[in-house]
């Protein structure tokens, strides 16, 4: 922040420095590495640690493809903020595309300030520029505070995104296809009971 005078009252008041967004690049790896383990989200923790190397590497990647940006929030050259901007189409079958908006973090000690705002405003100067017709926005469900950043912009809940390791998801398709299902057993239960009322209706009209 910037601290200014009052000329006629002698009053000092604060300005807050301005927020700058531009695309991240491989220099960026350390602040953003330092971010991604700043978050303390189990969500998150799912995915595993990095380094400032493989980070690097991911970042240069973006300069290669048109249909994805990483985008940084800067205060007085520091990096208080990220998202990370995809270009899809709306469905497999849909002509028209969406920008998503994923990883978007905002530093702690920077929150509402208006990084998020300035963030969101990149997004959307982007899905104009790629004349998408929607923005969606891809957030932990237990962060209430970005939640209802976004839903005071007007982004609605369309769906759930749930991740799993891939061996863990494996083993519980094994465990699944190994059990026998309810919908098997309720049959296989009628089957023996419609047999046992039908040897039993025999039995009768022998008997009779």
């Amino acid at each position: 922040m910037h601290a200014l005078g009052d000329r006629h009252t002698g009053e000092v008041c604060l300005m807050r420095s301005p927020i700058h967004v531009r695309d991240a690049v491989p220099a960026d790896a350390g602040p953003l590495v330092e971010m991604w383990h700043e978050q303390i989200d189990d969500d998150t923790n799912r995915f595993s640690a990095t380094d400032e190397d493989t980070a690097g590497r991911c970042i240069a990647r973006f300069a290669l493809d048109p249909e994805e940006r990483l985008v940084v929030a800067e205060v007085d050259g520091q990096i208080v903020g990220v998202a990370q901007l995809s270009r899809e189409a709306v469905s497999p079958i849909h002509e028209e595309t969406t920008v998503r908006v994923s990883h978007l973090f905002v530093r702690e000690s920077n929150r509402r300030r208006g990084v998020g705002r300035v963030l969101l405003s990149a997004a959307a100067a982007w899905a104009d520029e790629k004349e998408s017709t929607h923005v969606l926005a891809t957030v932990s469900a237990s962060s209430r505070d970005a939640n209802r950043f976004l839903a005071r912009l007007g982004l609605g809940q369309v769906g759930n995104v749930r991740g799993v390791p891939v061996g863990a998801m494996r083993e519980r398709l094994d465990q699944l296809g190994s059990r026998p299902s309810l919908r098997g057993q309720v049959a296989a239960v009628r089957r023996r009971t419609l047999r046992r009322r039908q040897a039993s209706a025999r039995a009768a009209r022998d008997d009779g």
